[in-house]
């Protein structure tokens, strides 16, 4: 992939969209990192400044409509949020601070862009890191610091805790704050806001210390600790607006990974097996609650009733997530933890785009990470030992994948390094999996006497995964 290719692929198109498309394109290349976008020379190899380079390109998302682009790129020693007009020859705008580290970005409406941000600040002359919420409106083409006449103590560290859009208020959001107390509650907050109002959507709950909402703006989950600290907490809303506590599940080692909105009383939670009859006085000890299963399996679980149902398991692999539409209200996709075993892909569209990125992309994934309401437009990104993560944009009508940009312009794929999966037993008989990565000019058959490095996870449930790093 080339910068010359993807601009003759647009000479050939002559409708009025292609060439603002080719115009964006073309800006992104010489715009977001100032070089051109593919800046290394034929057959020269890598040195230790082109791996330790910032990405170029990061944190890709389209707006609802799918009118704007919107990213992260690294120039002049500093982070800095891009946003462009999709279908038009302007000029994008730009939103930078010296000090900033982007951890997220999340439209809030078509016009609307939320940025959360980390810099360094002092509490009593001790250093800290505090969050801020930066929002961009791009009628008026400014970038406001939020929350900026805020007196709350209890907020004055992390002010970045948003839990998602109100998609039937365009521009407002929830978020998570602590104005009074360790105990936080859940407000609503609008694009541009300087200070806190004053009611609370979700007021404080004993022993509740974060929260989270569905897609539609529902206040559903509440975890956090006991005063003592010994016990997790875990509490569910019904769908007539009560809180139960079902702390109970975390024994079966708890997670939410879905918030269905047809029936506000169920969740998808990925846990182990019920503990059987008799075992109960087990509860009273939480490391003695052992699972019968070495992977947990995601239940339907009936916050009111406490009822549950079984409905997806792998005797390979946990689920690492449920992806479902815009409303929370259809499953898409299921993927697991497992890097080789392929997800259960239930949208028809997800379908012919997976079979496409098997077509395409045999050495990498590709996966999405954005797309608009409609679905008509998206952002894949192709990520693998050699493919060291390139945007593409899709257009669902022409059914076209158009390159953008490679987040590491300086890394030639020619001399990136193949990634070979290997296996050892441990003392106790157990199979080991992990990767190992040899010079590009080396094989399996003809390494000998290499230098060994040797890079060990965290655990327990973090794992690497075979892709550019």
């Amino acid at each position: 992939m080339t910068s010359t290719k993807t601009v003759k692929y647009f000479k050939t198109n002559t409708s009025k969209s292609n060439l603002a498309l080719a115009y964006l394109l073309i800006l992104l290349i010489v715009m977001i990192a100032g070089v051109p976008a593919w800046s290394f020379k034929e057959d020269k190899k890598h040195s230790i400044d082109d791996f330790a380079s910032q990405p170029g390109l990061s944190r890709t998302t389209v707006s609802p409509s799918g009118k704007y682009l919107a990213g992260v790129f690294f120039a002049y020693g500093s982070q800095a949020v891009f946003v462009d007009e999709i279908f038009t020859q302007e000029q994008p705008f730009v939103s930078s601070g010296n000090k900033w580290r982007i951890n997220w970005l999340e439209w809030v409406s078509d016009e609307d862009l939320l940025i959360g941000v980390s810099m360094p600040s002092q509490m009593m002359s001790t250093p800290v890191i505090i969050t801020r919420l930066i929002s961009i409106d791009m009628r008026t083409k400014k970038s406001t610091l939020m929350f900026k006449r805020e007196q709350s103590r209890g907020f004055w560290q992390i002010q970045d805790d948003v839990l998602g859009s109100l998609p039937d208020n365009p521009g407002e959001f929830l978020f998570v704050a602590g104005k009074s107390g360790p105990r936080p509650s859940v407000f609503k907050g609008k694009v541009g806001d300087s200070k806190i109002r004053r009611s609370t959507v979700q007021g404080r709950l004993k022993d509740i210390y974060g929260w989270e909402a569905d897609k539609l703006g529902n206040i559903r989950v509440g975890t956090g600790f006991t005063g003592d600290q010994k016990k997790g907490v875990l509490k569910l809303k019904d769908k007539n607006n009560e809180w139960h506590d079902h702390s109970e599940l975390l024994f079966r080692e708890a997670e939410v990974l879905g918030t269905p909105t047809e029936n506000l009383s169920h969740y998808y939670i990925s846990m182990f097996d019920p503990i059987p009859p008799g075992d109960d006085d087990k509860l009273t000890n939480q490391d003695s609650a052992k699972p019968k299963t070495l992977f947990r399996k995601v239940f339907k679980f009936d916050a009111e009733t406490g009822d549950e149902e079984l409905i997806y398991q792998h005797d390979q692999s946990e689920i690492a997530a449920i992806i479902t539409d815009k409303k929370d209200a259809k499953i898409l996709e299921i993927r697991y933890w497992g890097e080789d075993i392929e997800p259960l892909i239930i949208d028809p569209q997800r379908i012919a785009l997976n079979k496409a990125f098997e077509k395409n992309f045999p050495e990498a994934k590709a996966y999405l990470v954005s797309e608009s309401k409609d679905r008509s437009i998206a952002i894949v990104a192709v990520n693998g030992p050699r493919a060291p993560i390139d945007y593409y944009l899709y257009l669902a009508q022409e059914k076209r994948l158009n390159f953008l940009r490679s987040a590491y312009t300086a890394l030639d794929p020619k001399h990136l390094s193949v990634v070979h999966d290997i296996s050892f037993s441990a003392r106790d008989g157990l199979t080991i999996p992990g990767y190992l990565t040899l010079p590009p000019d080396a094989t399996l058959e003809n390494a000998k006497k290499l230098p060994l490095i040797v890079h060990p996870h965290g655990g327990p449930y973090a794992r690497d995964f075979k892709r550019f790093d």
